[in-house]
């Protein structure tokens, strides 16, 4: 098993199944797919609050300028 996988189990283990995955295709002229899959008549503005999370975190990933988000500059 990698690292990322035992990372994801011990992240399951302590919080239970996520409720939102998302990936990205990244392709040449950073032309970006995005894959997830919403549950059926889920809340829209629940579904909006979570992936506001999500771009939240890819902001500060940006912010912090550091390619691994567990560094912290000191």
């Amino acid at each position: 098993m990698n690292l990322t996988d035992k990372q994801r189990e011990a992240l399951i283990a302590e919080r239970g199944e996520p409720v939102l995955t998302l990936e990205f295709d990244v392709f040449e002229g950073e032309n970006v797919s995005m894959w997830t899959h919403f549950k059926h008549g889920e809340d829209f503005n629940k579904a909006k609050a979570r992936l506001t999370a999500c771009r939240d975190k890819l902001n500060e990933f940006l912010r912090d300028e550091n390619m691994c988000p567990f560094h912290k500059k000191p």
